[in-house]
């Protein structure tokens, strides 16, 4: 009568299991690493090209065009503020309607009764907002005008700036050896390689609709910019890497989206708070 069978096979079976759990562990690492060296590059070539553009803003500095391109900002930044305003009420409206929603579909009378009277004041704050700031528009329409060609103006500088002065910066930041920087962020994941690399994304004021979490949602900052209104230069990145584990198959689309950004003190012949005399 043979028993060491069952044992051979009960063994060999709990080593493939062990193994493929190592070899699975150990691919997983060695993908981890890839996205590490892959952050830890661009972030390199960034920052080269932040200093790189903020010694060549001197130029700015000395044609007069820097207190122009701050002034721009300046303005900027207020009319993305108050429509940031109106974009806040509106989410608090729209989780008002969900809420509303869910006390419906579960019945609860007492609580969409108070609930509801909340409501009803936030929509009256926003629409006094709303048309708050269409009457200021209204009343002077000179005015108006020049406050959406200036918001014009610095987002066709900021985008012209991002592809035709950055992109070609960042590429040759990230040259690796034999390897140019599209070459270099394809062989690392990079969907589309430097082509999938973005550095201006235009969104009005800096708002999008997350269609997700049913909300507005503040982008500012996320896109690579000449002269900020403190007088910084910022170059930002967004980009998609397609990673991994071997042949194992995924429940998940393997996608990871990745953001980065490098700002700094642009060269603009010493003035500003942040400078020291």
């Amino acid at each position: 009568m043979s028993i060491l069978t069952p044992k051979r096979g009960s063994m060999t079976l709990e080593a493939i299991t062990v193994f493929l759990l190592y070899f699975f562990m150990i691919i997983s690492i060695l993908t981890l690493v890839n996205v590490v060296t892959l952050q830890a590059r661009i972030q390199y070539a960034l920052t080269q090209t932040a200093i790189t553009v903020s010694m060549y803003a001197y130029l700015l500095h000395v044609t007069g065009l820097d207190t122009r391109l701050i002034q721009i900002a300046e303005d900027n930044d207020s009319f993305e503020a108050n429509i940031h305003g109106v974009a806040g009420q509106a989410n608090t409206v729209l989780n008002d309607v969900s809420n509303l929603m869910d006390m419906v579909s579960n019945l609860n009378i007492s609580g969409l009764a108070s609930d509801g009277r909340q409501s009803f004041n936030n929509v009256g704050n926003l629409m006094g907002s709303a048309d708050e700031f269409i009457s200021g528009m209204v009343s002077n329409p000179q005015e108006a005008f020049q406050v959406l060609m200036r918001y014009g103006l610095g987002e066709i500088t900021d985008a012209t700036f991002a592809n035709f002065v950055v992109r070609p910066l960042f590429a040759h930041y990230l040259t690796n050896g034999l390897d140019d920087g599209a070459t270099f962020l394809r062989n690392f994941g990079v969907i589309d390689g430097l082509a999938g690399v973005s550095f201006y994304d235009f969104s009005f004021a800096g708002i999008e609709f997350d269609n997700q979490e049913n909300q507005f949602i503040d982008v500012r900052g996320r896109n690579t910019t000449l002269l900020t209104s403190d007088g910084d230069v910022r170059i930002a990145v967004r980009y998609e890497i397609y990673y991994s584990f071997g042949a194992l198959p995924l429940p998940f689309e393997p996608r990871l989206r990745v953001s980065q950004v490098v700002q700094t003190r642009a060269w603009l012949g010493g003035r500003g708070e942040r400078f020291i005399p």
